[in-house]
């Protein structure tokens, strides 16, 4: 690879995806998104939907019609078709049919405008939808009918793709160990091909507001470390990934009780034994803490013990420090029960002021995790103080 070649960009956020898409859409030039598993290939490609449906109403996202629970878009709505290309032999797309002396290939009516349940409200050419065709390169022997599809926007004897159809695909590299294979040039030189990679800046960033404070505060502390796993576990177990994580945090937003013996089975179902011995770990190094009262009460008075907690900077002493940043951002969570009981807005301060005291990122995690569950927060003369001293810092 050339010194030039080095200098271009060969990766994409799942976050920035939809721009790319939105952008190939308009001249129907498919796309196909690859890279390891779980990166965010099937959420950005559902995200690039929405983004595609703006184009045909003024701007502003439309309905989106789940084309495999059997609907089909009607007037003011975007089609998506969840292809799973696993799932589908060469015949599968094209069944031969020899009728009153005549062949024929009828074709699957997945497909947009394959068959007459799709223009029950709409005309054929206003059709609008999109195919999210997964793992294509699990099935070398359907990549000629992809071409077709993508090329020639035909298959069979007598199918065509609607003027307002599109194609996303969504693949893993050969190199991934996913059991996909290398695709043929045929194919690849027939769409657009971007390498997704996903980040610990770029997932905080994506999913914002979305994020449980223990997940948010391991991420910033562990980072990569925590996110991506695959090479630390054997073969075949499960292991962190965004994917993953954000599938554990969403059960930590449910009310996983963390304290369960069962909850650490789950967990390391999710996201294999090194992901759950951290979060896990981490969680319970807090408890070994002190009274976190009465250090919120007066933290000027307790300095010694914040200034003990911002140097050790052992593994053990980066857990308790994430710890105890979950426990303050869940504090100030107005939805939660505890919230009045634990002083509600009156105790913004102090923990603003006790996090100041260890350290700007791990301030900032904390502040910026909360400000996601309590906007008041701003209006706090210790945040102003705060964000005056971190605005450059804030994701």
């Amino acid at each position: 690879m050339s010194a030039d070649e080095h200098h271009l960009r060969q990766y994409v956020e799942p976050s920035e995806v939809p721009d790319i898409v939105v952008q190939l859409e308009k001249e129907k030039y498919p796309v196909c998104f690859k890279g390891p598993p779980g990166h965010g290939k099937t959420y950005a490609a559902k995200k690039a939907v929405i983004e595609i449906s703006r184009r045909y109403n003024n701007g502003q996202p439309m309905p989106i019609v789940d084309c495999n629970s059997g609907l089909r878009p009607g007037k003011g709505e975007y089609g998506r078709v969840m292809f799973n290309a696993t799932g589908y032999d060469p015949e599968d797309f094209a069944m031969p049919s020899i009728d009153d002396r005549t062949y024929d290939r009828f074709v699957t009516t997945s497909l947009p405008g394959a068959d007459a349940s799709w223009t029950k409200d709409v005309e054929w050419e206003d059709i609008q939808c999109t195919v999210i065709a997964e793992e294509i390169g699990k099935k070398p022997e359907n990549f000629k009918i992809w071409s077709e599809l993508f090329h020639e926007r035909t298959l069979g004897t007598n199918y065509k793709v609607p003027p307002k159809g599109y194609f996303i695909a969504t693949s893993n590299n050969a190199e991934d160990g996913a059991g996909a294979f290398d695709i043929h040039s045929d194919l690849n030189r027939r769409m657009c091909t971007l390498q997704i990679r996903a980040t610990v800046e770029g997932f905080l960033k994506h999913h914002k507001g979305e994020l449980h404070p223990l997940i948010i505060s391991i991420l910033k502390y562990q980072g990569d470390n925590f996110l991506f796993t695959q090479q630390d576990e054997a073969s075949g177990e499960p292991f962190c990934a965004p994917s993953t994580v954000f599938a554990v945090n969403q059960q930590l937003n449910n009310g996983l009780d963390m304290d369960s013996s069962l909850s650490e089975a789950m967990v390391l179902g999710i996201i294999g034994i090194r992901g759950a011995a951290e979060l896990f770990a981490t969680y319970r190094a807090g408890k070994n803490f002190g009274d976190l009262d009465e250090m919120l009460s007066d933290p000027d008075k307790h300095s010694d013990k914040i200034d003990q907690l911002r140097n050790d900077t052992t593994h053990n002493g980066r857990q308790t420090l994430c710890s105890i940043i979950c426990m303050l951002v869940a504090r100030l969570d107005k939805k939660r029960s505890t919230y009045k009981r634990l002083g509600g807005a009156g105790q913004i301060n102090n923990i603003i002021k006790f996090v100041d005291r260890i350290d700007q990122e791990a301030s900032v995690a904390c502040v910026s995790a909360a400000l996601a569950l309590n906007k008041d927060i701003e209006k706090e003369e210790e945040f102003v103080k705060h964000y005056a001293n971190n605005q450059d810092f804030y994701f």
